[in-house]
């Protein structure tokens, strides 16, 4: 599976929106967002990363790792980092977790950069 088919990126002026295009976000499709927003992250510091998880119905530990990694770096960057779409299934284990009060959780994109 190429990263394309797993995560698109759209470039703001003020940010970046991560859409992930898979259902599963395993090991594979973990490491083509962290490819592809670290990226990102890194030609425009200090502005807001999107990850749109509207498509993704399963998250397994690889990918809550990724989405730490990427909080994580955008903030050392001087960035916000935003969770857009997310399930419930999905927003019960982060809160099971106990890092659900780390992410910054948007209903949807017209929010997203507000």
């Amino acid at each position: 599976m190429s990263d394309d088919r797993v995560v698109s990126i759209e470039k703001r002026e003020n940010g970046l929106i991560a859409a992930m295009q898979c259902k599963e976000m395993d090991f594979e499709a973990s490491e083509a967002l962290k490819e592809a927003v670290a990226k990102a992250i890194a030609e425009g510091p200090g502005k807001r990363c999107v990850i749109d998880m509207s498509a993704v119905v399963f998250l397994p530990s690889v990918g809550i790792g990724i989405l730490l990694q990427l909080l994580n770096e955008s903030k050392a960057r001087g960035g916000e980092f935003v969770l857009v779409g997310v399930n419930s299934e999905i927003r019960e284990v982060l809160r099971i977790t106990a890092i659900e009060k780390l992410f910054d959780f948007r209903d949807d994109l017209a929010v997203a950069f507000d």
